[in-house]
Parts: structure tokens; sequence; C-alpha cells
């Protein structure tokens, strides 16, 4: 028996198999070239919420004077689903699901392409897995857990989230405009500690809890949040550092309070956003 070549056998399959697990959690990605100079690579979407229709997006490495296109997959058709070409996700019910991109030789088959179903056309060059979770959506309104709830008053287009172990996960519907391509404000209010509201309490206490994340949930290097002004009931902040086109997460951490540090959110509230 040939001990060197079956070690390296177990050595294949284990990796192989800890790639597998991987795949399969969510946020997690497992992107794989087969033909070189390929490559696609899917843009975490973040919390999903029902009610919602987001599209699918990916970042693709492509020799120069090629054309290709994506074909999109879910796993899961009871949980979501999503259109072969143009990548628009509909999510049917809680649960997760691994959406596939399949970047492919030449130009997409004819056709919108918005269904789960289609022609799928050319050379596969490269594919990229991430699993996704689909969350229940409810009525946004007032939420927290701690003696005190808050309710983003600007922007007000918003689907809510209902509350799970990690808090509320609430999707902001309309792209949100940069002031000078950084910066923009949000204005919320709390149900407690309004009343001869201080600011420097606030700055204090509350401010360092509100933080600006990514899809992943892990904080953004470079942003800031600021106090701007007071205007009864509402508190407006200043959200500094971003970048236009991207997804951004504003998290109202599970200690942030008015005037009565006793009386908190209890758990994050996070507001999923796109800037312009």
């Amino acid at each position: 028996m040939n001990l060197a070549k079956s070690n390296k056998r177990i050595i294949v399959s284990v990796v192989m198999a800890l790639m597998m697990v991987m795949a399969m959690m969510p946020g997690m990605a497992f992107a794989q070239s087969v033909v070189a100079g390929y490559d696609v690579a899917i843009q975490n979407p973040g919390t999903i919420l029902t009610g919602t229709n987001p599209r699918a997006a990916a970042d693709i490495t492509q020799p120069a004077g090629t054309t290709v296109h994506i074909d999109w997959t879910s796993s899961n058709k009871d949980v979501a689903t999503i259109g072969i070409h143009k990548g628009n996700i509909t999510p049917v019910a809680k649960g997760t699901t691994t959406l596939t991109a399949t970047l492919r030789e030449g130009e997409a088959p004819g056709g919108t392409g918005t269904g789960p179903s289609g022609d799928c056309t050319g050379t596969i060059l490269a594919t990229d897995s991430i699993t996704v979770t689909v969350e229940e959506s409810t009525t946004y309104g007032y939420q927290g857990t701690g003696g005190n709830t808050m309710l983003m008053v600007t922007p007000d287009n918003i689907t809510g989230g209902v509350l799970t172990a990690e808090g509320y996960d609430n999707i902001i519907n309309d792209p949100v405009a940069l002031t000078a391509n950084t910066s923009c404000d949000f204005t919320f209010t709390l149900s407690a500690g309004i009343n001869n509201f201080q600011s420097a309490n606030f700055i204090a206490n509350s401010l360092p809890h509100i933080k600006v994340l990514d899809t992943s949930k892990e904080q953004v290097p470079g942003t800031t949040v600021t106090y701007k002004s007071f205007a009864s009931p509402n508190i407006t902040i200043k959200v500094s550092g971003l970048e236009s086109g991207e997804t951004y997460i504003l998290q109202f951490g599970g200690d942030v309070c008015g005037n009565n540090t006793s009386r908190k959110l209890g758990v994050p509230v996070n507001f999923q956003f796109d800037t312009e």
C-alpha cells in the first residue's frame, strides 16, 4: 500500500469537505474558476425580507474583448426563487437557500430572464455560491425590548423585520442620496428619555453604540456617526465615510437610550440601505 498517495487522498477529501461546509454557512461564499482568467464573486445581499425584491449582484473577472453572462439558481425555491438571467430575488418564506452564479461564455439567451427557469447556454467559465437567509417581514413600527423603543422617521419607506435572536433587521427600500458623495442624515425618535433631552448625554451614552456595518455585519472602516441636531421629539445623526452604489447597515446597538440609561433598546435594531 502506498501510504503517501493514501495520505494525499485523505487530505484532499478533508479540504473538499471543509469547503462544502463553508459554502453552506449563511453569508459564506465558495467560488471556483473553471477556465483560467475568468472569475465570478457574488456580493453578499445581507438579510432578505419577505415582501422585498432585491436583485443579486456579482463581480466578474474576464479577459479583455470577451463576452459573458451569468445564470442564477436558488437551491431552495420554497424559500426564495431567483431570475435566471436578471438575478431578481423573490423571497417566499423564512429559511435559507444557496444562490449560485454560473459565469458562461457569450450573450445571455433572448427573453426577459426574470423567471427562475430558462435556457442555459455557453461554456461554463466560473461559479460562485452563497447561502442567504430569508426572514419574515412586518409593518414597520417602534422596535425594542429593553424598556425603550425607537422609530426611524427619515428615511420612512421601510420594510420591518420581526424580532429574532439577533434583534431586528429592517430594509430601507429607497436608495439613500449622499451629500458630497460621502455622507447622509438619519432622523429617528425614542419612546423614552426624549422629554428634556440632553444632547451631551446622548453623545456620551448612545452615540458609541450606533455603527455602520457591511452586509456581513462587520464594522466598515473609515465610517463615522456623529450627532447633528434635536427637534423634539426627533434626533438627527450624520453618517459619513460612505461610498456611492454600496449596501450598508446602520446598527443601533442594544445599549442605545435616551436620557434614562436604564431604559435601553435591549437588542440591536438594524437598517440595511443602498446608497445612490
